[in-house]
């Protein structure tokens, strides 16, 4: 999806997407019609502007949409300057893409940010699950790290310790 307010600009970014094969479900013109739109299509990733017309900002509508959402956003602005990276950085960006963008750089940022959100997703979906397993035995467990801090107690281990895990984690 494309969150762009100016309207040739975000066509030609669609223009590139598709380009590089690329399917785009939606673009949007301002932050709350971004929000909207993301909850709407649910869409692999969002490429967002951080300069947009309105109440909302790039960076507000990254953060409301990640909070809500499990999407990857990826900056695509011509703003570099120190108080907007440090800004951007706050959303946890999966990339940061400046105007005017090169297709090859933007499509390689693309590519590796829907990569690792396909690898943090599976690896945060396995703790759950070994979460879940582990909090359902009967028996105690505790899981440490290499360093021996304490990283998860079930509750038989709870039991036995006599402590939650809240006072025993790391």
């Amino acid at each position: 999806m494309i969150v762009e307010d100016e309207g040739v600009v975000a066509l030609q970014i669609r223009e590139a997407l598709e380009g590089m094969g690329y399917t785009v479900p939606g673009m949007a013109m301002g932050g709350e019609e971004a929000m909207a739109k993301a909850l709407d299509l649910e869409p692999d990733l969002v490429l967002m502007d951080i300069q947009l017309k309105g109440g909302i900002t790039g960076v507000e509508a990254a953060s409301r949409i990640r909070a809500r959402l499990d999407i990857p956003v990826v900056y695509l602005t011509a703003f570099s300057d120190q108080e907007t990276l440090e800004q951007a950085q706050l959303t946890e960006p999966y990339g940061y893409v400046l105007k005017p963008f090169e297709e090859r750089a933007l499509h390689a940022v693309i590519q590796m940010s829907l990569a690792r959100h396909r690898r943090v997703r599976g690896e945060r979906e396995t703790g759950w699950w070994m979460s879940a397993v582990a909090s359902s035995m009967m028996e105690a467990v505790l899981i440490s790290d290499p360093k021996g801090s304490v990283k998860f107690v079930n509750p038989a281990g709870e039991a036995l310790f006599g402590r939650t895990l809240a006072e025993v984690v790391d």
